[in-house]
């Protein structure tokens, strides 16, 4: 078990452009907001439909904005000499011993969109997924390449400790 006196090796956090994204999509669903409540007050040229098409883009965007709110305060990766800490929810959080995951692994999830006749715009998100001994399968979503060297690390480490049992 880690104690608190040990110092992680590397820690991934969800901090890096968290304030920029949170900023941008809470003045999102703010403005969205206002235009589904204006559209809901009695007046000529209001239309039911146009507030619920606002009322959609303002619920979308307020559920995006709690899920960067969550993920810029809990979301946490720490890797140690003998395990690691791994949360990506305010319930979630548990430490593993390298030797408690069964197997582990990076992922990419690649989505298509072919909005125009030009070339279709590829979206790919890249993320880390392990499975511990009772079954429990985990992932956590990567900003790209940012943490890529810590991952590789971690990753190499439960490879290792899954060779020595």
């Amino acid at each position: 078990m880690h104690t608190k006196s040990e110092k992680w090796d590397y820690v991934i956090t969800g901090k890096p452009y968290g304030i920029m994204r949170m900023v941008i999509v809470g003045v999102i669903a703010a403005f969205f907001i206002v235009l589904t409540i204006d559209q809901l007050q009695p007046g000529p040229n209001k239309m039911p439909f146009i507030a619920l098409a606002f009322g959609g883009i303002a619920t979308l965007m307020s559920v995006t904005f709690v899920r960067l709110i969550v993920r810029y305060f809990y979301y946490k990766i720490c890797i140690g000499p003998k395990g690691f800490y791994f949360k990506t929810n305010p319930f979630n959080g548990k430490y593993y011993e390298y030797t408690e995951i069964e197997r582990c692994g990076r992922g990419t999830i690649k989505v298509h969109h072919a909005a125009t006749l030009a070339a279709p715009a590829q979206v790919s998100r890249q993320f880390f997924h392990f499975t511990d001994h009772s079954g429990k399968k985990h992932e956590a979503i990567l900003e790209g390449t940012l943490n890529e060297d810590e991952i590789t690390i971690l990753i190499s480490r439960i490879n290792h400790a899954q060779k020595e049992n």
